[in-house]
């Protein structure tokens, strides 16, 4: 039985398309998410979910670890061009 694929962190709540919109921007490891969103920050029980999300993005974009472009077709259009630090303002500001 395959894992569930990650959908938010639970305990900082951010979301599965606000860590794909980081990853557009040029997140490449779970730290970068981090850093970006503040995802896994808490009991990091995500940190596979995320790990196994940076490696799809990269098969499915058929690109080495380093870039990975955002689908289109799971990032809300707002999203897919936002820098990581609008990203996480948008988080600390939904965080309050």
């Amino acid at each position: 039985m395959d894992a569930e694929p990650f959908v938010k962190c639970h305990c900082t709540g951010v979301r599965r398309d606000q860590v794909l919109a980081a990853i557009r921007t040029g997140c490449r490891s779970v730290h970068d998410l981090r850093d970006a969103t503040g995802v896994c920050s808490g009991c990091q029980t995500c940190w596979w979910d995320l790990e196994t999300l940076l490696k799809e993005q990269a098969k499915r974009q058929d690109q080495p670890t380093g870039a990975f472009p955002a689908l289109v077709d799971e990032l809300p259009q707002a999203d897919a061009a936002a820098p990581a630090d609008e990203v996480r303002a948008k988080n600390e500001k939904s965080a309050q």
